[in-house]
């Protein structure tokens, strides 16, 4: 299940202009994180877990995967 979540978070992801688009259609329930993770993002996985990532060049050319964690 947690592998089938992950290449479709990626897909959408790689299909997506940019990541304004993936926060304003809440693809994936796509979110900022807060306070010194502010340059990162988040997608939901498996429950409670989330794709960590971030943005590069305001374009996602190829997604860098930071973690997958539980962060709350």
């Amino acid at each position: 299940m947690m592998a089938e979540k992950i290449a479709q978070r990626i897909g959408e992801m790689t299909h997506a202009p940019d990541v304004a688009f993936l926060l304003q259609y809440h693809i994936g329930n796509c979110h900022q994180l807060k306070g010194d993770r502010k340059s990162e993002y988040a997608v939901d996985l498996v429950q409670p877990y989330r794709m960590i990532f971030i943005e590069k060049d305001s374009e996602i050319h190829l997604v860098r995967i930071t973690s997958i964690e539980n962060y709350h």
